[in-house]
């Protein structure tokens, strides 16, 4: 079944209702779909085939949701890129994923010109241009409505970019059914409703977002506020004025929430549901949270290989303090040792994941898809415990990466842009602790000899490169790297 059919079989029993609101702007079922089904038709013009990738760098706006269905209603399959992603990284995601059109914002366009002679896309669609030629409106404007493609619950649907051990990002294939079926399960474990709304502020190009804001919001009828730009200050003016009942976030916003001195002065009674995810809640978070609120967090587990939810506490009320909750429904999980033997309950290994929601592999790249996809089970690289009642404990990670909002940084793709300053001879990055952010990059760098380092001016070479959550917080200046010792 085509995923954008849950969008249509919703337009077809709601079309009068409002799904999307954006900046004081509404659009309904109705509006939606039929944007869909012509932008799927304006890239069957350009040429887009069952199969064929067509990339999307943007924010959470109405143009990301309608771009993300009308791709795959015309048989192609999303390529969804952080919207902050610089050129260099941009290369990289282009050019290994064969995408032929790329749906962007205005700021992209003055380096298109350069981009495109790198990458195989030749196709830009700018969609807040003032210009008629290229833009979205032209799309949606020249372009009849069309069906949607056939394709099979196999058929890959969306790619996203993770950072992997190595330094060089790889694509997660998520299935048109893996999709599904983590949008129903969310549905099933935190109780959404037809008649809730949610508020998209974690980025919709995550897997977080897309299937926990926007999939499981359309899926069943729902209404969905995009967020653009998340400012802490206005998320009380929001949900008030939108009255909001369905609020994902990671523990960053949640902690915001509890900090804010005049909380009380909005009224958010219509808020029901809340859901942290992304990275572990510190602790006191969840029982502080509903002692001012009122409102229980429920907390879960996942990855982007996964659709991305895997675990979470639920809304029935089964919930155990320092747990991310049971496995959803159709998901499997158990502990390892290293040697791959199931552990019993209450003994420390790696997570390994199964179900209909773990991706089908990486992009092109057998070699990293059979080293983390064994006899059908996801190696996820964290480690925990589940105990007798089937609840799921994590207790750190196998593999090197750090968590900083929510978002996995590798640090071989960090040290790999930093090698190439012309001051560096060696740079190691690490993550810190912080009470905040869960933690933060800090990068021990060697300066050639004779050459003078320089924190502003290396920090502002790694923003050149990176997306920003990458960039490390702190550089220490050493002599000889720690492992030299």
């Amino acid at each position: 079944m085509n995923l954008s059919l849950m969008l249509m079989n919703s337009a077809g029993r709601l079309p009068e209702k409002d799904v999307l609101f954006f900046n004081g702007r509404k659009m309904s079922y109705r509006d939606l779909s039929d944007r869909v089904t012509r932008v799927a038709g304006g890239l069957q013009k350009l040429g887009i085939k069952k199969g064929d990738r067509v990339a999307i760098a943007l924010s959470n706006c109405p143009e990301f949701v309608i771009s993300y269905f009308g791709i795959l209603h015309a048989g192609g399959v999303a390529v969804t890129l952080n919207a902050a992603a610089t050129p260099y990284e941009l290369t990289h995601y282009l050019t290994d994923s064969g995408a032929g059109v790329f749906i962007t914002g205005s700021a992209r366009a003055d380096m298109w010109d350069e981009l495109k002679q790198k990458v195989p896309a030749k196709t830009m669609i700018i969609v807040d241009s003032a210009k008629k030629e290229g833009s979205f409106h032209e799309l949606i404007a020249s372009a009849e409505p069309v069906s949607a493609v056939e394709v099979e619950n196999d058929d890959p649907a969306v790619i996203i970019y993770t950072s992997a051990m190595n330094g060089t990002p790889l694509g997660a294939v998520l299935s048109h059914y893996g999709l599904f079926t983590n949008a129903e399960a969310i549905r099933a474990v935190e109780g959404i409703k037809g008649h809730d709304r949610s508020i998209a502020i974690i980025p919709l190009f995550h897997a977080f977002g897309a299937t926990v804001n926007m999939l499981s919001m359309i899926k069943y009828g729902g209404s969905i506020v995009l967020v653009e730009r998340f400012e802490r200050e206005q998320l009380f003016e929001i949900l008030e004025e939108n009255r909001v009942s369905y609020l994902t976030g990671v523990p960053l916003i949640f902690m915001g929430m509890i900090a804010n001195p005049k909380a009380e002065k909005y009224n958010i009674e219509a808020l029901q549901v809340c859901f942290s995810g992304g990275c572990a809640a510190p602790p006191g978070m969840i029982r502080h949270f509903e002692k001012r609120f009122g409102i229980h967090i429920m907390d879960g587990y996942g990855l982007t290989e996964a659709a991305p939810i895997v675990s979470s506490n639920q809304i029935n009320g089964r919930v155990k303090g320092g747990s991310v909750g049971l496995p959803i429904p159709g998901c499997s999980i158990k502990i390892v040792d290293d040697t791959g033997e199931e552990l019993p309950c209450g003994e420390t290994g790696e997570v390994l994941v199964s179900g209909a929601n773990v991706m089908s592999g990486y992009f092109n790249n057998p070699s990293a898809t059979s080293a983390v996809l064994k006899d059908g089970w996801l190696h996820t690289g964290d480690l925990g415990h589940m105990d007798n009642d089937g609840f799921l404990f994590l207790t750190g990670r196998k593999k090197d990466m750090l968590i900083t909002n929510g978002l996995n940084i590798y640090p071989k793709e960090v040290e790999k842009v930093l090698a190439m300053h012309p001051d560096i001879d060696k740079v190691s990055v690490t993550g810190k602790p912080d009470p905040v952010k869960g933690e933060i990059a800090h990068a021990l760098i060697v300066i050639k000899p004779g050459r003078t380092g320089n924190e502003k001016d290396i920090i502002q070479f790694a923003r050149s490169y990176l997306a920003p959550y990458k960039v490390p917080r702190k550089i220490i200046f050493v002599n000889r790297l720690p492992e030299q010792d």
